[in-house]
């Protein structure tokens, strides 16, 4: 292979078209680098990777605070409404409803159900059954 197509290639970048062979190509490519800029013009003003870095830990912190604060002033945001810090803690129980589903479905007593999947719920209040209303997406309690 010529040298001049080498030094043409340019890393594999390829020849310029406006460009004509080198009469010394070693020369004409040693030029090159010696002229390359590691950090041109355009690049000198850019922060660092680590100043980026801080600056995005700033700001995490800082929307962090804001969520801290508006925990303080939303009423059901407080740190003790949350679940493990970040989720809403459920407000309803939801024991009897899926045990009076599954006695509903299968066709068991509730009492069972609910003592069996939920021992520590204990037993449905008496007098009362579950009893889905409408195409069976929402649920009520009602008196028996």
């Amino acid at each position: 292979m010529l040298a001049s197509t080498i030094a043409l290639d340019r890393f594999g970048l390829g020849a310029r078209p406006d460009e004509q062979p080198p009469t010394d190509p070693k020369q004409w490519l040693l030029k090159q680098l010696d002229r390359f800029d590691p950090c041109p013009a355009a690049l000198a003003n850019v922060s660092s990777r680590a100043q980026v870095v801080d600056r995005f830990a700033d700001y995490l912190e800082a929307q962090r605070m804001v969520t801290v604060a508006k925990r303080q002033v939303e009423p059901g945001l407080a740190d003790s409404a949350l679940y493990e810090g970040r989720d809403l803690k459920p407000t309803t129980d939801l024991d009897a409803p899926i045990a009076g589903g599954l006695a509903q479905h299968y066709r068991i007593e509730e009492g069972r159900v609910l003592k069996t999947l939920f021992p520590s719920a204990g037993a449905p209040p008496s007098g009362s059954r579950s009893s889905w209303t409408g195409d069976g997406s929402s649920r009520r309690r009602v008196s028996a």
